[in-house]
């Protein structure tokens, strides 16, 4: 083989080969991108109850603030 069939040769196995890896890496990077997400939604759902509980226990805190006038209070 003279070395211009042997560049040829190279050459063609790089044609196959490239679309094979880039393929195989969009198919890895969508998978993780996916999984990111699955895993940013799971902690979002967790992120959700606790600011719930939040916003109840200071909405009730700021309702009980002497502060406040109360409704049921007698005048005297």
């Amino acid at each position: 083989m003279t070395k211009e069939q042997i560049i040829n040769y190279i050459l063609e196995i790089f044609k196959i080969t490239i679309p094979a890896v880039v393929s195989i890496g969009v198919v890895m990077l969508a998978r993780y991108l996916e999984k990111k997400k699955e895993y940013e939604n799971q902690i979002r759902e967790k992120k959700i109850v606790i600011y719930e509980k939040f916003v109840i226990n200071t909405l009730n805190f700021l309702l009980k603030s002497p502060s406040l006038p109360q409704k049921n209070k007698k005048k005297c």
